[in-house]
């Protein structure tokens, strides 16, 4: 199972934490832990404001953790650690009719 956070924004907005202290909108670029524990620890973590006082961030410590399962996507749509299966030889492969110049030149 996989889990992201998640926080309602000012203007009542579902925003996921992305990385490096930014949120976004898009529920594709969230960040993904692949265990409880990781985001336990990182929801634990603290800053250092610039006066020198240890703190969690307001926006960290108030937003709620949810899980997910389904893998995380990468950017090619496919779900990260598998390998596609459409190896685009031929028409039933999902070519959807499409020649190249090479194969036209075949013909």
């Amino acid at each position: 199972m996989y889990y992201h956070i998640r926080r309602i924004n000012p203007l009542g907005m579902n925003v996921y934490y992305k990385d490096d202290n930014t949120w976004t909108e898009d529920y594709t670029q969230r960040k993904v832990f692949p265990t409880l524990f990781q985001v336990e620890q990182f929801k634990k973590t603290e800053v250092v404001d610039k006066w020198g006082n240890k703190r969690v961030p307001h926006a960290i410590k108030t937003s709620i953790v949810e899980d997910s399962d389904t893998l995380p996507v990468s950017e090619l749509g496919a779900p990260v650690g598998t390998v596609s299966t459409n190896s685009n030889n031929d028409y039933e492969n999902g070519r959807d009719g499409i020649i190249s110049q090479v194969e036209l030149d075949k013909l």
